[in-house]
């Protein structure tokens, strides 16, 4: 990650694939619980761990957060020309925020189909963030467009 607009592409890659992966492993831990023939201390050493599982739905938010954070933190450490701005918000936030789009398109058919819809009702916060990822692509474009060019150039370094 380099502190630019082009880091937008790679947290909705990570947040896809990490959304995608709390889904089938939860679906996976609760088939092997519901479908576990033996009462006793491993069923239910299988059933707190679907019941914590829960957590994920928030530490999602706060992962996608944290990564928003540090996109607009890193553009901020890197010198650049005030003029790339109009390449920047003219040209590559449309493209992100299209990649967005689609990625968010694609989750939400992904976490409505019949397998996934069970898991889709555990995690509703993930839910709605993804299918507000575009919104989140703008905002974080944005704000990481303005800390890259709206600094005074000289110095470099902390």
């Amino acid at each position: 990650m380099k502190g630019s607009l082009l880091d937008l592409p790679i947290v909705i890659v990570l947040l896809f694939a990490g959304a995608i992966t709390i889904f089938i492993v939860f679906l996976i831990l609760s088939s092997v619980n519901s479908a576990w023939p033996v009462a006793g201390e491993s069923k239910t050493v299988l059933q707190a761990g679907v019941d914590v599982f829960s957590v994920f739905d928030y530490m999602f938010l706060f992962f996608a957060t944290g990564l928003g954070v540090f996109v607009i933190i890193s553009g901020f450490m890197i010198d650049s020309h005030p003029v790339l701005f109009v390449f920047s918000a003219l040209f590559l936030l449309p493209i992100c925020i299209f990649l967005a789009a689609q990625v968010a398109n694609v989750f939400n058919e992904f976490a409505t189909t019949s397998a996934f819809l069970p898991v889709a009702n555990e995690f509703p916060y993930m839910m709605v963030f993804m299918r507000a990822l575009p919104i989140f692509c703008l905002v974080i474009g944005i704000l990481t467009a303005i800390a890259v060019h709206a600094k005074p150039s000289g110095g470099g370094g902390i």
